[in-house]
């Protein structure tokens, strides 16, 4: 499947996984899964299941779309648990599983009706158990929906029915992402809207280096707008190869001093999104921490805090590490490791 042809990514883009042949060009993350949620309600699809740890942006575009979001609880690696996942869609009789006529405790609906949104989490691998789980809810009739935007331009750690990125997130551009599956781009399908007055105010802010009015106005922007011309031609020029082997090399530094310091990290060693860990003194600390680094300059690339009125179990205890200087800007250095260590050393004591 081709690219859509009036909103094409740069011929020159190296390096974009085989996943994402064809994939619509949009401006931000939440575009590309409002794309997703389009296609998803025109099937027929009514239910969504969403690990509890995620970012509350990511939700928006299925509640527009009228899909209802049952929350999942996750594990120790922050990722749907398994028994969870299962027992939220397929119920808790163990004959349910595998069955895709089999009616899920909570509503009467076949798991046909249902999707699961899977985030590859820090660029982690998802646990032997629940790559069993995906599969299987897959097989029964579910549709799996993934968020790649920890892992792209690597390929996809599971398969899915849908891919959705922002791009933007790792290389700094004013906007940037994409979503394929379905019929998305398709003669009849969900294709991204042009580009209007906000879309285009939000990037000159980028550009100028007005980073928080270019946040305010993109959240704003509900509508799936078009790749901008200016980050089309800023990614036809970005090595994603090599920015992804430097990211990655900076990571294993990264993660290395942590264990040395008795830190777990949540990321794997040969990620390139970030390095994230659980504050060992919990989440009041976490908390300082995450500020104290940001006053000194160092700003995490997640930052997820509990949301307003959130009732159930939220990891506050969460911190990462960028992998690059000038986390907001194409231009970026990396080289961190020198600079956030003696920091963290002098913040965690």
């Amino acid at each position: 499947m081709a690219l859509p042809s009036q909103h094409p990514l740069p011929s020159g883009a190296p390096a974009l996984s085989e996943d994402w042949e064809g994939a619509a060009a949009v401006a931000l993350g939440r575009h590309a899964l409002a794309l997703v949620a389009q296609d998803l309600r025109a099937r027929g699809i009514t239910r969504i299941a969403v690990p509890d740890y995620h970012c509350v942006t990511m939700t928006l575009p299925f509640q527009l779309e009228g899909l209802h979001i049952a929350h999942v609880a996750v594990g120790e690696d922050l990722m749907a648990d398994p028994a969870a996942l299962e027992r939220a869609i397929l119920g808790d009789g163990p004959t349910c599983r595998g069955r895709p006529a089999c009616r899920d405790r909570s509503g009467g609906a076949a798991p046909a009706s249902w999707a699961v949104l899977h985030c590859e989490l820090f660029g982690a691998t998802p646990s032997p158990g629940l790559s069993r789980a995906l599969g299987g809810l897959r097989e029964a009739g579910a549709v799996l929906v993934l968020d790649d935007t920890h892992r792209w331009p690597l390929p996809a750690l599971v398969d899915a029915d849908y891919l959705a990125v922002s791009a933007r997130k790792l290389t700094g551009l004013s906007d940037g992402a994409l979503a394929r599956g379905g019929a998305i781009g398709e003669p009849g399908g969900p294709r991204p809207l042009p580009r209007g007055g906000i879309d285009r105010a939000a990037t000159a802010a980028w550009l100028a280096g007005d980073r928080d009015r270019a946040e305010d106005l993109m959240d704003l922007q509900l509508s799936p707008a078009a790749m901008s011309s200016q980050a089309r031609a800023a990614l036809s020029g970005l090595d994603l190869p090599a920015l992804t082997a430097a990211r990655r090399s900076e990571a294993a530094r990264l993660h290395d001093a942590l264990e040395d310091r008795g830190i777990a990290p949540l990321s794997p060693r040969d990620g390139h999104f970030c390095v994230a860990f659980r504050d060992p003194a919990g989440p009041v600390h976490a908390r300082r921490l995450v500020r104290d680094l940001a006053l000194a300059g160092v700003d995490g690339p997640v930052w997820w805090p509990r949301p307003a009125g959130w009732s159930r179990d939220w990891p506050e205890d969460v911190v990462t590490l960028p992998l690059a200087d000038d986390e907001g800007g194409a231009g970026r250095r990396t080289g961190t490791a020198a600079r956030v260590l003696p920091l963290l050393d002098s913040l965690l004591r």
